[in-house]
């Protein structure tokens, strides 16, 4: 796996966490610095989102959880498609072991969500990445994006932003189906997904175009998403040595990957 130093970033972590649940009433934003591969990503945070963002950051970097197995894990050269890019925890480490040769596209429709990931992309000189400002949806069309007092937990499905913090807001954004992007990117090497309550929708809505798909990884929250009909559909889409993985610090979240090799 590329997440180095797991013990000593978890710690550097937790102290920074403190340190931000004080500076929040001073500062509005932290730059941290993580240890990742064989170099150190940076990333620009709100300190109001103390302390799930670090819960979200370990679970990216630190644990992981996106990067278990070989097969999911982006190469130099790959293309990688990252459906809920948040603020870009996954797809600036995408964009580093992709190299030059290599490419990302990141969706993420939340504005306040996108103004960040577009200051990490800056801040780790990831200029081959390519960001959509756009929700994934099974329909094309404007949609009503529900948007979180922690802005990772932002959905289209309101009840879903309600169980997980409360709804801040609601946001006019363009929705456009998986299907649609995929044509229009053409062959993923990883698609990485993570859209709030939609994953089984829009999959089911991009079936027929899911041959685009090389590797894929999908995060659902059990008491939402079905992991079994998610597995289902992927194994009827042709994907095959399936896994199913739950992190046992965060049981209601799981991951399933699968691959056409």
């Amino acid at each position: 796996m590329p997440c180095k130093y797991a013990a000593r970033t978890i710690l550097k972590l937790y102290f920074t966490e403190l340190y931000s649940r004080v500076l929040k009433y001073f500062l509005k934003h932290l730059i941290i610095s993580i240890p990742f591969n064989d170099t150190t990503l940076r990333f620009l945070i709100p300190t109001k989102w103390v302390p799930q963002i670090f819960r979200n950051l370990d679970h990216v970097l630190v644990s992981c959880d996106y990067f278990k197995l070989a097969y999911a894990t982006p190469k130099r050269g790959y293309i990688v498609l990252d459906i809920g890019a948040f603020i870009g925890f996954y797809t600036i480490a995408a964009a580093y072991l992709v190299g030059k040769e290599g490419k990302v596209y990141a969706v993420e429709p939340n504005p306040e969500a996108v103004s960040l990931l577009i200051t990490n992309i800056k801040l780790n000189k990831a200029n081959n990445v390519r960001l959509y400002p756009v929700a994934i949806s099974d329909r094309n069309k404007v949609l009503e994006l529900y948007i979180g007092y922690y802005g990772a937990v932002s959905s289209i499905i309101g009840e879903h932003t309600s169980k997980y913090g409360g709804i801040e807001r609601i946001h006019k954004v363009k929705g456009i189906t998986l299907s649609t992007l995929l044509k229009h990117i053409g062959i993923i090497d990883v698609l990485k997904i993570d859209i709030e309550g939609l994953e089984d929708r829009v999959l089911r809505e991009a079936k027929d175009e899911l041959w685009r798909v090389r590797n894929i990884v999908v995060e659902i929250h059990s008491d939402v998403v079905n992991a079994y009909d998610i597995e289902t559909l992927l194994h009827e889409a042709g994907f095959t040595r399936l896994v199913v993985y739950t992190a046992s610090d965060m049981p209601e979240q799981i991951i399933v990957y699968g691959t056409r090799a």
